[in-house]
């Protein structure tokens, strides 16, 4: 309509403009023809954008109409088939069994459908009558699933338990693992500072016990040098049993080992000329130097094998001593050894208790996600057994109990 206006209007314009190009001059003529242009160009569009609102406009009306429609035909089923429903009680338990997600199977099913041909059919008691087995059914089975979805719940509910004492279990294992090894590695460590303290000692002692041995040696080879200088210098000189250049042969070699061994000097000045002599001509103090000559080899004996027993004794303990570094050493060595096998040993449960903690933990969380989903679904078995109770159960005894009083 708006397009058919415009067009009388354009039409109008038109005509009133061909009777003024008559009457104007050529130059005014020109302009008003090149503005006429610029105005008809301007025109077209706007009847061209006035076209296309229109359209839309339209279009937007014929939709909402089409939803007012739709809406009102809808309305009216939903009326309708309220007003079958309300005459019809077995449909609408059915319905809100339906709406509670039950969906009988078996013979409640085949039930079910019988139900839905007699209340269509207006068998009205059989329909009744077939309700009431059809939800003794559907009782008794979500009932069943109550039970079943109660017995994996407190079966899910016992392995969560075990789990969780498992886990325990697990984590005490590993805590006592990591002790035995921590203690295992401290009783290696002990052993083998041991081992280094007992290897020193037994050095020390074998030293000790070499020098106690050398000395040994060395008192020995003294004594028996100075008893046989003792027996084949002195005595010979003391009896006055040799003669001739020899006894100064051996009086010379006396002063020597005297001087040696620590014989006193003036002692040792004096005996030459006293030891020369015979027997008959050596008097009182002649005697007194033989005799002096004779304590200071008893003496240098004594002192040489008191020294020698002493460094002997020594020699004695120290090689006890050796023998018990040596059996203390072995020991330490035997518990080195069982450290580093009760190390291995607690390493290895260490290893195995990691594992089993990890799977306790493992096995925990599968166990956690099943109670999880068994207490799931022990909700919603008993919400679907509530509202069967509640909706359908309760509408068919209301049923049941107004049939009842009618009768």
């Amino acid at each position: 309509r708006s397009f058919q206006l415009l067009s009388v209007r354009l039409a109008r314009r038109a005509r009133l403009g061909f009777d003024r190009w008559h009457t104007m001059p050529a130059s005014k003529t020109m302009k008003v023809m090149k503005k006429s242009t610029v105005m008809k160009a301007t025109k077209k569009s706007t009847i061209m954008k006035a076209m296309k609102k229109s359209v839309k406009q339209g279009s937007k009306t014929t939709r909402k109409s089409s939803r007012i429609a739709k809406k009102g035909r809808s309305g009216s089923s939903k009326a309708a088939s309220s007003m079958r429903t309300s005459r019809r009680p077995c449909l609408v338990i059915l319905r809100k069994l339906q709406d509670l997600g039950v969906k009988p199977t078996g013979e409640a099913r085949i039930l079910m459908n019988e139900v839905v041909k007699a209340a269509r059919s207006r068998q009205k008691e059989e329909a009744f009558t077939l309700l009431g087995r059809v939800l003794a059914r559907v009782a008794v089975a979500l009932e069943a699933d109550v039970c079943q979805a109660q017995a994996a719940a407190d079966k899910a509910t016992s392995e969560h338990r075990d789990s969780v004492a498992n886990l325990s279990s697990a984590e005490v294992a590993l805590k006592n693992a990591k002790r035995a090894v921590l203690d295992s590695k401290v009783e290696l460590k002990d052993a083998s500072k041991t081992i280094g303290s007992e290897a020193r000692g037994i050095a020390a002692v074998d030293k000790l016990k070499r020098s106690a041995a050398n000395k040994v040696q060395m008192w020995s080879a003294r004594k028996r040098i100075v008893k046989d200088v003792e027996e084949h210098t002195f005595q010979p000189l003391r009896e006055a049993s040799l003669h001739g250049p020899v006894v100064k042969k051996q009086i010379q070699h006396l002063r020597k080992v005297g001087q040696r061994i620590g014989f006193d000097e003036e002692l040792m000045k004096i005996a030459p000329s006293v030891l020369q002599k015979e027997l008959e001509r050596r008097h009182t103090f002649d005697k007194f130097v033989v005799q002096s000559l004779d304590i200071e080899f008893a003496k240098r004996i004594r002192a040489l094998c008191s020294k020698q027993e002493k460094d002997e004794k020594v020699l004695h303990e120290s090689s006890s001593a050796l023998e018990q570094k040596k059996e203390a050493l072995k020991i330490a060595k035997e518990k080195q050894e069982h450290s580093a096998r009760k190390m291995a040993e607690a390493q290895a449960a260490l290893d195995a208790s990691k594992k089993e903690a990890a799977e306790a933990k493992k096995q925990l969380a599968s166990s956690d996600s099943e109670l999880k989903r068994t207490m799931k679904g022990l909700e919603q078995a008993r919400t679907r057994d509530s509202g069967f109770r509640q909706g359908p159960l309760a509408a068919y005894m209301k049923l049941l109990s107004e049939k009842g009083d009618k009768e």
